[in-house]
C-alpha cells in the first residue's frame, strides 16, 4: 500500500514536472523568431494582450486552484459530489469569463490607440475560455495528473508548429492569437472527452447555493491572489495602460519572461522545502529556525551568484534571444535580474516560516500595502523612465515587501 502510494506520488510529481518545463520551454522557443519577424510595436502588441489575458486568468480562476482541488481531494470517492464540485467551479468561472471578456473589450474598443488591433485583442481574450473548460484543479485533486500533461505538451508542441509555419512577416502578427486558440480548442475536446468516458464525470446544472458556497470557499484566496499577484503579473499592463506605448512593452516584457523562468526553477524549489519547513518548526522551532536561517544565507548567495553572471552577460543574452532591436531590453534584465533573489529571500521569510508559524493573516495587509506602494512608483517613475521605471518599481516594492516581512519576525522576537 506504501509503496502504491509513493509510485503515485512520484507519478504526480513527474507530471507535475514536465508540465511546468513545457510551460516555459515551448514558449522561448518561438521568441528569438518572432522578435526577429515581428517589428517591436507588433511583438509588443502581442504581450500587451497576452498581459492583460494572463492578470483576467486570475479573475476568473477565482482561487479555484486551491479551494477546488483541495475539495477534489477530499470528494475523490463521491462520483456525485465530484459531478457537483465540476459544475459549481465551470459555471462560475463561465460567469466570470464573459463579464471579463466585455469589459476587457469594451476598454479596447473605446480607447482609439487600441482599437485598430481589436483583433488581436478579441482573440487573445478568447484563450481565456481554457481557463473555463480546462479542469486542471479537478486532475491535481484526483491525482490523474497524466492526462492533461499529456494534453498541455501537446498544446505548446502545436502552437510552436503553427507559429514557425504560419508567421511568415511582420503583417502576419494578427495572426498569432488566432493560431494559439486551435491548440486550446483541440485540447479541450479531448480533456472533455477524457471527463466523460474515461473518469465518467458529468456536467449538472448546478444549484444556487452551491454556485455561492464555491463563492464563499474560494473568496479570500482569491482576494489574496488578485492583491499579492498584481505586481507580479500586470507590470506589462500597467506599464502600457500608463505609456500607451506598446514598444515599451515588448522591451519590458522579454526581459520579464527570462526571469519569470527563473522564478520558476526558484519555486520548484521552495515547493519541495515547505513541507520540510513546516515540519521542523511544528516539531521543534528553535531547530526549525536555525534551518530557516541557514536556507536564507545558502539562497541569498546562490540565486546572486547566479544573477551576477547574467547581469554581466545581459548583452549577450538579449542579442541571441532577441536580436539588436532590443537592446534597451538589456537594462531592464540588469535591473529586474536581482528580483529573484529577493523573492527567494522573502519566501523563506513569508512561506516558509509567517505562514507554518500562523500569522498569515498579515498578508492580505501586506500585499495590500505593497501593491499600492507599486502603483505609486510606476505612475511616478514610468512616467519619467519609462520601462525602466517600471523595472525600478517592481524592484523596489519586492524590497519593501522582505525588509517588512523581516522586521515582522524581528518584532516578534522569531528571528
Amino acid at each position: 500500500m506504501v509503496l502504491k502510494q509513493q509510485n503515485k506520488l512520484f507519478e504526480n510529481f513527474l507530471a507535475m514536472l514536465v508540465l511546468q518545463v513545457s510551460n516555459y520551454v515551448f514558449p522561448f522557443l518561438t521568441i528569438p523568431y518572432l522578435s526577429r519577424v515581428l517589428t517591436t510595436s507588433h511583438y509588443g502588441i502581442i504581450l500587451f494582450a497576452l498581459s492583460i489575458t494572463s492578470y483576467l486568468g486570475l479573475i476568473c480562476d477565482y482561487g479555484f486552484g486551491l479551494t477546488a482541488t483541495r475539495d477534489a481531494s477530499r470528494l475523490h470517492a463521491d462520483p456525485q459530489a465530484i459531478n457537483n464540485l465540476l459544475s459549481s467551479v465551470t459555471a462560475i468561472k463561465l460567469i466570470l469569463f464573459v463579464i471579463m471578456f466585455i469589459c476587457a473589450l469594451s476598454y479596447i474598443l473605446l480607447i482609439p490607440h487600441y482599437r485598430h488591433d481589436y483583433l488581436v485583442y478579441l482573440f487573445t481574450f478568447l484563450s481565456l475560455i481554457y481557463n473555463v473548460f480546462f479542469p486542471s484543479w479537478l486532475f491535481q485533486g484526483l491525482e490523474k495528473m497524466r492526462y492533461i500533461t499529456f494534453v498541455n505538451v501537446f498544446m505548446r508542441l502545436i502552437s510552436v508548429v503553427l507559429i514557425f509555419s504560419c508567421i511568415r512577416q511582420d503583417k502576419d502578427y494578427v495572426l498569432i492569437p488566432v493560431l494559439n486558440l486551435i491548440p486550446i480548442v483541440l485540447s479541450l475536446v479531448y480533456i472533455q472527452y477524457v471527463l466523460h468516458k474515461q473518469l465518467l464525470i458529468r456536467y449538472l446544472l448546478p444549484k444556487l447555493s452551491q454556485l455561492i458556497f464555491q463563492l464563499q470557499q474560494g473568496w479570500h484566496i482569491f482576494l489574496s491572489t488578485i492583491i499579492g499577484s498584481f505586481y507580479a503579473t500586470s507590470n506589462s499592463f500597467v506599464l502600457g495602460l500608463f505609456t500607451h506605448n506598446v514598444t515599451y512593452v515588448a522591451y519590458y516584457a522579454n526581459a520579464e519572461k527570462i526571469i519569470t523562468a527563473m522564478n520558476s526553477i526558484y519555486g520548484a524549489f521552495f515547493s519541495a522545502l515547505f513541507p520540510q519547513a513546516v515540519k521542523l518548526l511544528v516539531e521543534d522551532r528553535a531547530n526549525g529556525l536555525r534551518y530557516i536561517k541557514k536556507k536564507i544565507l545558502q539562497t541569498a548567495v546562490l540565486s546572486l551568484l547566479i544573477s551576477l553572471i547574467i547581469f554581466v552577460l545581459a548583452k549577450m543574452i538579449v542579442l541571441f534571444l532577441l536580436g539588436s532591436k532590443y537592446l534597451p531590453t538589456v537594462n531592464v534584465l540588469r535591473i529586474l535580474i536581482f528580483v529573484p533573489v529577493v523573492i527567494c529571500i522573502s519566501n523563506l521569510l513569508v512561506i516558509q516560516t509567517i505562514i507554518p508559524l500562523g500569522y498569515e493573516q498579515i498578508l492580505p495587509k501586506l500585499y495590500a500595502g505593497s501593491s499600492l506602494l507599486y502603483l505609486l512608483l510606476a505612475y511616478f517613475l514610468v512616467s519619467k523612465y519609462a520601462y525602466i521605471g517600471m523595472a525600478l518599481s517592481v524592484l523596489i516594492v519586492e524590497l519593501v515587501v522582505i525588509t517588512t516581512a523581516y522586521w515582522f519576525l524581528k518584532f516578534k522576537k522569531i528571528l
